[in-house]
């Protein structure tokens, strides 16, 4: 595997070709948990002060979010392979809640919470209502993270 610089520099170019090429989407979603449960929300200024915060700044590469099959892919690994008794409000409140802003988006997401736990669990932790979305879309959005 490429350094997280490397994958980094990448995503800010906006190759996620080379991103994909570099990493898979499980490789991505297991650095970004070890990193947020090591670090979660107290992270320090910046990056680099962690082997695997690269991770977390991959999200926040603007070509994740404008590249669907990525974003959507990406969301995916890290509700599957969330590790057991992780707080799931980190990528709720975080890649979710980033990612959860049209309606394409949101009939995604529906489709995700109602057949993925872990990721019903991450949404339940998103804060309301998303400024994206009307009144009736972010109804949706609560009730998805309702399905059981």
């Amino acid at each position: 595997m490429s350094s997280g610089r490397e994958i980094v520099a990448a995503a800010e170019r906006g190759d996620l070709q080379a991103v994909r090429a570099m990493v898979s989407v499980d490789e991505i979603a297991d650095a970004w948990w070890r990193y947020m449960l090591r670090v979660g929300t107290s992270a320090p200024e910046g990056w680099g002060f962690d082997p695997d915060d690269w991770a977390s700044e991959l999200w926040h590469e603007g070509a994740i979010l404008r590249d669907e099959e990525f974003a959507c892919d990406l969301l995916r690994a890290l509700a599957e392979r969330a590790p057991s008794g992780a707080d799931m409000g980190y990528l709720g409140a975080g890649p979710i809640e980033d990612f959860a802003t049209n309606e394409g988006r949101l009939r995604w997401v529906e489709a995700e919470a109602a057949r993925s736990r872990n990721f019903r669990a991450a949404l339940a932790n998103i804060y309301y209502p998303r400024p994206s979305l009307s009144e009736e879309q972010n109804a949706r959005l609560r009730r998805a993270a309702e399905v059981d």
